[in-house]
């Protein structure tokens, strides 16, 4: 479904493993570079304005991609975008990977939007979950836009307001974090970026549930922010000329189990 877009690992080969262990599979996919959290941690832990809206720009073509093939993403978070090989011609590119919460959001069959439902749980990462979603909420392409604005917001001043709230289960993390939130206003979790950071929270807070975002004028608002600040978007980002440890290629050492694993059945696993 997503084999043309920019951005998206290739996979070449998925199989069913070995006969006898039916409830594994492989994949092989495209080899990148460094997640966007390291690269953040290695400039000192916040990113320019430039950067910050030249990323937002990638991430924002992702997700649209993402949406128009009727699936929504649902972990937005730095750890889930990844860059391209060092010297490789997308070294630059932002990939976007790991579907595992993934979700369709149209049904296949008859075209429609999911229906709202309140839920039992949460899906996403705390951090960067939008208020609906927190709420154990449906989530729609407006919560997805909602995450994104929060981690944009994290890459400028390189901490959220909510960061490090105590909570020793993922539901009271999720809890802290919702209170938090509701909380704050948007112009006091922005506070520390110039307003369009603001602006776009807001239009993705305000979207109602079914809607269509306008993924154009969310473009805008970073591009028109790099012309004000009188920014060119070059692809010269702050990582930009620097050969970093880790965007070279590691050699993955693996553990071989303690004893005999291969017949050991997971406790509630599902095939």
């Amino acid at each position: 479904m997503l084999t043309e877009g920019q951005g998206v690992p290739a996979v070449h080969y998925f199989s069913e493993a070995n006969a006898s262990i039916p409830k594994y599979h492989t994949m092989v996919m495209e080899l990148l570079g460094p997640n966007l959290e390291d690269v953040l941690q290695a400039c000192g832990g916040s990113f320019t304005l430039k950067t910050v809206c030249m990323v937002a720009v990638q991430l924002l073509d992702r997700i649209e991609f993402i949406h128009s093939k009727g699936l929504l993403y649902r972990d937005i978070k730095s750890e889930n975008f990844l860059l391209g090989r060092y010297k490789e011609p997308n070294h630059q590119v932002l990939h976007i990977v790991d579907f595992g919460l993934s979700k369709e959001y149209i049904n296949p069959t008859t075209r429609q939007h999911v229906a709202f439902s309140v839920k039992k749980g949460s899906v996403g990462t705390p951090r960067y979950m939008s208020i609906p979603a927190l709420q154990h909420h449906e989530q729609g392409r407006r919560d997805d836009l909602e995450a994104l604005s929060y981690l944009f917001l994290y890459l400028y001043c390189g901490r959220l307001p909510w960061q490090g709230l105590p909570g020793s289960t993922f539901a009271e993390k999720c809890k802290r974090i919702l209170e938090k939130k509701l909380k704050l206003t948007v112009d006091e979790v922005c506070a520390d970026a110039p307003p369009e950071f603001g602006k776009f929270m807001k239009y993705a807070r305000n979207l109602e549930f079914e809607a269509k975002p306008d993924y154009e004028f969310c473009r805008g608002l970073f591009k028109a922010m790099m012309t004000a600040n009188g920014l060119e978007s070059d692809d010269v980002y702050d990582w930009t000329g620097q050969i970093p440890e880790f965007w070279k290629t590691k050699r993955v050492k693996t553990r071989k189990p303690k004893g005999k694993t291969r017949s050991r059945k997971r406790k509630g696993h599902k095939k």
